[in-house]
């Protein structure tokens, strides 16, 4: 089961691919080295400080997010790369996913109702090459993380995944 799997950067061609490469070496080298940051306003509009309905660890998820480190960034984009030239899981596969994705770099005011970290149409486009038995069910208003959504998203995500456990799980 796959809750808004990360399967490609949610940024533009140039990024995704140009940089790629550029990263792949300086991350090969420079691991540690911070080439980015992670963005703040998805865990903001999550956090009660901020107005958001969760009240977690900061010390976790710190407000101002975390910096991203070539090595880090470089294994991760290679994952992406094997998952693009597809998996052939052998097991039934759900992934879930809201219906939208919302702009990653700013505050917007449908940060409640959409992906606002990865665009949900990578995650689509790449779900036909995870094998051969997957199931994707968009999720409406549906946020990154989809156990994190309003009551209504995250009600229809955990009916979701329970009505396709019971389908595709065999019983004792």
């Amino acid at each position: 089961m796959l809750n808004s799997p990360w399967f490609d950067l949610n940024r533009d061609w140039w990024q995704r691919v140009v940089l790629t490469r550029v990263l792949d070496v300086v991350g090969g080298v420079a691991p540690h080295l911070v080439v980015g940051r992670i963005g703040v306003h998805y865990g903001q509009s999550l956090h009660v400080d901020s107005g958001g309905p969760w009240d977690y660890d900061l010390t976790w998820k710190p407000h101002e997010g975390f910096g991203v480190r070539a090595g880090w960034i470089r294994t991760i984009r290679r994952g992406h790369a094997r998952v693009a030239r597809g998996l052939d899981i052998d097991c039934p596969v759900l992934l879930c996913c809201s219906t939208r994705s919302g702009p990653h770099d700013r505050w917007h005011p449908d940060l409640a109702t959409t992906d606002s970290v990865l665009d949900v149409r990578h995650m689509v486009a790449r779900a036909t090459g995870l094998g051969d038995d997957v199931t994707v069910v968009p999720i409406p208003d549906g946020v990154h993380d989809l156990a994190l959504s309003g009551p209504v998203a995250r009600q229809r995500f955990f009916d979701e995944m329970l009505a396709w456990t019971d389908e595709h799980l065999p019983r004792p």
